[in-house]
């Protein structure tokens, strides 16, 4: 039970991230504009704590947290303020509300790059069996004394290895692979070695 309320509550913050994200292109670019914002909220109201003010916007806090909102003044009709949302030319419009998915798939991009720039696929490799050679003779993993993770069970009509068992392989003959099976134009993988 701890395991799936774990996986709801982390759900719930990546939603939030995502949204938040995605409402603060809108808010930074209807501030660029001068369109004048009453309320930036974390989350769907009731409101729980306002977080800051400024001269104009709220910064707040809100109890259900699926997400967020920025509140522009005039986004739902008819305003009379020249620095209402629907006073703006219509190109300003479009650009305040395409700010929001600009702002996600700028988001995409830093984590995808990120990924690729720090991860490294080959650290840690574990194996949850060695593979017999089919000559009958022992495979180099075997001549080589791996030892693979011990199963302790099955979940979900799949395998589960203790992880924490076997060895983990860092590096072959002291050589580091970005890649294990390269694609075709690229340098060779592990695998491939």
């Amino acid at each position: 039970m701890f395991s799936g309320v774990l996986d709801v509550m982390v759900m719930l913050a990546i939603l939030v991230v995502l949204v938040v994200i995605h409402e603060f292109g809108h808010f930074a670019t209807a501030r660029l504009f001068k369109v004048r914002v009453h309320e930036f909220g974390i989350g769907f109201p009731p409101r729980a704590r306002v977080l800051a003010r400024d001269q104009e916007t709220v910064y707040t806090l809100n109890w259900l947290p699926l997400g967020g909102f920025v509140r522009l003044e005039g986004e739902e009709g008819d305003s009379r303020d020249p620095r209402s949302f629907v006073r703006q030319p219509l190109v300003k419009r479009v650009v305040i509300l395409l700010a929001g998915v600009v702002m996600n798939i700028l988001l995409a991009f830093v984590l995808l790059w990120a990924i690729a720039a720090f991860a490294d696929p080959t650290v840690g490799v574990k194996f949850a069996s060695i593979p017999a050679d089919p000559s009958g003779q022992l495979s180099p993993a075997q001549q080589a004394g791996l030892v693979p993770m011990t199963r302790i069970g099955e979940k979900n009509g799949f395998p589960e290895f203790d992880e924490k068992s076997g060895d983990t392989i860092i590096a072959v003959d002291g050589q580091r692979f970005s890649w294990f099976d390269a694609p075709a134009g690229l340098p060779d993988g592990i695998l491939r070695y």
